[in-house]
């Protein structure tokens, strides 16, 4: 259980630096779906069906597509593939399949968002170290028709089919300036409202 923690921990921390990407953007992001049950996980629920929901949701009425689900995945570093000779990363297949059905469910397309923290890892020793770091993402459908390859229950893409979009620095710039803006207006938000100009009638 502690490691499980430990990754939902990270995966909160990658979720709250792609808002901050996403609003930076112009976004508004509905978010905090599975809050109430956080080892479930969001879920969509149909008239005889459950699917597991992306993350996030985008709204931007004015870009295509104006809604977008948002998929995060925080991981340390990319995975070396010694037959293709790429840095890949991937997602866990029956959540792929998952994800491809809410597009078919709802319409919207899915937003793959890989993060990747570190350049070195020692579990790829003969790996052309350092691997890329950063904010990646792809549309899904692209995805559907670019994997690298299958391993066990995971599909993996070529970190070449992502666009690489900012720096974990700089998105964490971009989440304390969000911080800042946001404790701001909480503080307007609570201040307390200023008496009324005038004569002040004593109504006990």
């Amino acid at each position: 259980m502690k490691d499980f923690r430990a990754q939902l921990a990270a995966g909160l921390k990658g979720e709250d630096l792609v808002k901050a990407w996403l609003r930076h953007d112009g976004h508004l992001v509905v978010s905090d779906f599975g809050a109430m049950k956080p080892y479930l996980g969001p879920r969509v629920y149909g008239p005889s069906d459950m699917i597991i929901q992306p993350d996030l949701l985008a709204i931007k009425e004015e870009d295509t597509p104006p809604k977008f689900w948002v998929e995060v995945k925080s991981k340390s570093v990319f995975s070396w593939h010694r037959i293709t000779a790429k840095w890949t990363t991937g997602v866990d297949v029956s959540k792929y399949d998952q994800y491809l059905e809410i597009i078919n469910q709802t319409g919207w397309d899915v937003l793959i968002v890989f993060l990747h923290f570190d350049e070195r890892s020692a579990r790829y020793g003969d790996a052309p170290w350092p691997c890329p770091t950063g904010l990646f993402w792809q549309w899904l459908d692209k995805l559907e028709t670019q994997e690298n390859h299958r391993w066990g229950n995971m599909v993996y893409w070529a970190h070449d089919t992502l666009n690489k979009d900012a720096s974990i620095e700089g998105l964490i710039r971009i989440k304390q300036e969000q911080d800042e803006e946001d404790r701001a207006a909480l503080v307007t938000e609570r201040t307390p409202a200023q008496p009324l100009a005038g004569p002040q009638l004593d109504l006990w």
